[in-house]
């Protein structure tokens, strides 16, 4: 009877392990993604009821912040 058993070795599927990153590039990438997600709070905190008024949508800044960010994060992966 197979029992299911996970290789931690070559099983983890960690977006590290998919980029076979070093010490320094994961710490890169983990302080990447966490100014990647401050910076989304703080734009929304900072321009939320003036997205608002103008376009009618609080999340318009947040929105056009966030694409941009992801265009930047994709650039940095295929950089590694």
């Amino acid at each position: 009877m197979k029992t299911n058993q996970r290789n931690t070795a070559s099983g983890s599927k960690s977006l590290a392990n998919i980029f076979n990153l070093s010490g320094n590039e994961k710490g890169l990438l983990l302080i990447t993604l966490l100014l990647f997600c401050l910076g989304l709070v703080f734009v929304f905190e900072a321009s939320g009821a003036e997205a608002f008024q103008t376009f009618g949508n609080q999340f318009y800044f947040i929105r056009q912040q966030a694409m941009w960010s992801v265009v930047g994060l994709v650039a940095l992966i295929a950089g590694i």
